[in-house]
């Protein structure tokens, strides 16, 4: 599967910009699925997802963001550190803003590499999103984790556009923040 190369990203420190620039063309192809689909109104854009390929990235890339953005909340997530971070500058796609960069640690079983994974839509009519996208001949891939359920959508590209039934934020907050 093609993969966006963030090792620049990674190891820079100018973070927000070179993340922008990388995503202009991921952005671009969401935009398209969503309108091609009758996404928009429909679901909301989330998050964009990084992947480390080492512990030391992860900790270089965190350090760096953590006094650029609104904040930065870390939290284990099958057996790795995860960062939800809130962009200073978000995003822009026709299905609204992505505020938040997931920043994710190595996996325990070292199988990651240094790229934008996914970028995450949600919807609160999941279901019903479900079925409109496979109605429209839509491979979907869904898969049950521990920590949540999603669908992904994998573009011609090879790019992911993950679904979730809710933001990441708000199931930090529900289920993290006592």
């Amino acid at each position: 599967m093609p993969q966006m190369d963030v090792t620049e990203f990674l190891k820079t420190q100018d973070g927000p910009k070179s993340l922008t620039e990388l995503a202009l063309p991921l952005v671009a192809q969401l935009n398209s699925f969503c309108s091609e689909q009758g996404l928009v109104g429909i679901v909301q854009a989330d998050l964009i997802c990084i992947r480390c390929s080492t512990s030391d990235i992860y900790d270089a890339r965190r350090k760096d963001l953590e006094m650029k953005n609104k904040f930065i909340f870390q939290s284990i997530v099958s057996g790795r550190r995860v960062s939800a971070i809130g962009l200073m500058e978000p995003l822009l796609t026709v299905v609204g803003d992505i505020g938040c960069l997931e920043l994710c640690d190595q996996k325990p079983d070292h199988s990651q590499d240094d790229r934008i994974s996914h970028i995450t839509l949600v919807s609160s009519a999941y279901e019903e999103v479900m079925s409109k996208l496979k109605a429209g001949g839509v491979a979907i891939e869904e898969t049950v984790r521990p920590h949540y359920t999603s669908a992904d959508i994998i573009l011609p590209s090879g790019f992911t556009i993950r679904l979730a039934k809710e933001k990441l934020i708000e199931k930090i907050k529900r289920e993290e923040m006592l």
